[in-house]
């Protein structure tokens, strides 16, 4: 959404997230994961739908494993080699 604004109006303007804080996989590419309300001296004048752009799988157990080891051996090789 565009909005032009003045910058005498700039303050006058907020973006509430209304979305889980934390989304869990699987996520297929274009579904909604939320709204983004634009609020104009705290009146509703718009909304966007918030929209996966990537489809995330949902990791088994070993993947998960694996890449907490890869994380924690790229953060030891990064920090202290």
């Amino acid at each position: 959404m565009i909005v032009p604004i003045s910058s005498d109006d700039k303050e006058q303007f907020r973006t509430i997230i209304d979305a889980p804080a934390k989304i869990e996989a699987p996520v297929v590419a274009g579904q909604k994961l939320g709204v983004a309300r634009i609020l104009y001296k705290d009146t509703e004048i718009g909304t966007v739908d918030l929209i996966a752009t990537e489809t995330v799988e949902r990791k088994t157990f070993f993947g998960m494993l694996w890449g907490s080891v890869w994380n924690f051996f790229t953060f030891v090789v990064k920090n202290f080699a």
